[in-house]
């Protein structure tokens, strides 16, 4: 790290680099500092953004100015470009051993998806809290259906109770009525043995009739008493369901009181066991659905809530069109990434078709990347060459290190020039190569310099920049080149540019 290469004595490092991004240029100054030899490093940093026709904007602090790098860059972050634009000798296979995700990662932001990505993952997140919206509309659906079929089966069942009790009415006044005239016919019977007691008849007759006579009356006192007893009942049940204002007395008649109660003109009373067991039934179906109703409110957490079908069906379809919605969205944007970065996988082949026969001086021509313990772009990638003594494709690892460099420096190359994000505003002109020479002979590395000074690598970037102690390379290969020697600069062809010169606009 940036750490380590600080003294403990104190003396402090800096950094300065620029950074062309069209016509805009990035100034950054970075400065360390370590107090002591316990001491954390002190970062420092500050950034100058000039801008054609704009004053000069500074930005101070570390996590201010990365921020804004990433901004300017278009989200390129360091990661992202150390997978395309740096590559390190040891980390030549690092494009194969990096995990799928984060490989899609570097190329979304590479080829310019990442807010596309950014948009898919928040249709998905949208999708998902339909989904939940549709769950509740759901669960209040289920409680107003519950409660409007109890209600429902209630007044079915208040229904049959309301014919239950017309039927008892009938039945009463049906009863009522045949003791009054019975009573009536014993009245009648007792007039005429009256009569006959006036007639001429024997005293012992007589003393007959007058028993049998006060028989009858008590008879019709019985069936006075009884009749008005039912009469009683039937006031009792008519205050149930006749109108509040009126005032009955239990001698009214069966027509009279069917104005003011139709329905005791469509009941049985024959019928009553029926109209019992149809009560039983109803208002115990009742009782279940509102038992169900109440218990499923309390699980949702609904029992206070009003809640009408209508409404809470009209919600229900609206939250499933917004779910279907968001859905769909978030698979075609799914599906447009996926379409995007499944197209790197053949671009990346097709750029190591060219790159390897030129590094190996045309020994492997023919390359294949496996997707190794998946089908997807998920898993680690595998290359795998052509061997014309075997006669098919075998794994690199089956040659030797400084082959198996070769092939993973070509993914590398292959990568970088595949995620090139052409229609992105802030496309890397530049790659970084440290020390891919450690293993390679004079003829290998001599193969690099001429992609890199020559081949589709110098076409490609404007700015090629290789480390290497290798003693193979010619340093006249290049346009430029900087020695190095304890640290410090010991030769440069390098141009001597003002600071002001780079800045000035034409």
């Amino acid at each position: 790290t940036l750490d380590d290469l600080i003294p403990h004595d104190g003396s402090p490092a800096g950094v300065d680099i620029s950074i062309s991004i069209g016509e805009v240029i990035l100034e950054v100054h970075r400065t360390l500092l370590r107090g002591g030899t316990a001491q954390p490093v002190d970062h420092g940093a500050r950034l100058r953004v000039h801008r054609p026709q704009a004053p000069l904007e500074e930005i101070n602090g570390l996590e201010a100015v990365n921020e804004r790098l990433l901004r300017e860059m278009h989200g390129l972050s360091g990661d992202t470009l150390r997978n395309s634009c740096f590559l390190e000798q040891k980390g030549l296979d690092r494009i194969e051993r990096l995990a799928g995700d984060q490989r899609d990662t570097s190329a979304a932001k590479l080829v310019g998806i990442e807010h596309l990505r950014h948009i898919e993952k928040d249709l998905a997140t949208a999708a998902d809290q339909a989904k939940q919206d549709v769950d509740q509309h759901r669960r209040a659906y289920e409680v107003a259906a519950l409660r409007q079929a109890a209600g429902d089966a209630e007044l079915l069942a208040a229904s049959a109770h309301e014919q239950l009790h017309a039927a008892r009415v009938r039945l009463l006044l049906e009863e009522r009525d045949s003791r009054d005239t019975a009573r009536e016919q014993q009245e009648e019977h007792i007039a005429k043995l009256n009569y006959r007691t006036q007639l001429a008849a024997p005293e012992a007759a007589i003393q007959a009739q007058d028993e049998r006579i006060r028989t009858l009356r008590q008879l019709v006192e019985t069936e006075a008493a009884l009749s008005a007893r039912l009469g009683e009942q039937v006031v009792e049940l008519l205050t149930l369901y006749a109108p509040a204002n009126r005032m009955y007395y239990g001698s009214e008649a069966l027509d009279k009181l069917v104005s003011d109660w139709p329905l005791l003109a469509n009941v049985d009373s024959a019928k009553l066991d029926n109209y019992e067991e149809l009560y039983r039934t109803t208002s115990k179906e009742a009782h279940r659905l509102r038992q169900s109703a109440n218990s499923r409110a309390h699980s949702y957490g609904l029992l206070e809530a009003e809640l009408e079908v209508e409404t809470c069906l009209q919600r229900l379809a609206e939250s499933e069109r917004e779910r279907h919605r968001f859905e769909l969205a978030a698979e075609m944007a799914e599906q447009v990434c996926g379409r995007i970065l499944q197209r790197i996988l053949p671009r990346t082949i097709a750029y190591m078709q060219q790159l390897l026969p030129e590094l190996t001086d045309g020994r492997f021509r023919e390359v294949e990347l496996t997707v190794q313990e998946s089908t997807d772009l998920s898993a680690n990638l595998g290359i795998r060459l052509w061997d014309e003594e075997a006669g098919r494709h075998v794994a690199k690892n089956l040659f030797s290190d400084g082959t198996r460099d070769q092939c993973s420096l070509a993914l590398r190359l292959a990568f970088a020039l595949a995620t090139l994000p052409k229609e992105l505003g802030a496309v890397p002109g530049f790659i970084f190569l440290d020390e891919p020479l450690s293993s390679f002979d004079a003829d290998r590395s001599q193969a690099l310099v001429r992609i890199l000074t020559q081949g589709i690598i110098a076409q490609q970037f404007d700015q090629v920049v290789l480390t290497s102690r290798s003693q193979t390379i010619d340093q006249d290969s290049f346009r430029y080149y900087v020695r190095l020697e304890n640290g410090r600069v010991s030769e440069s062809n390098l141009p001597s540019i003002p600071t002001t010169a780079i800045l000035t606009y034409p």
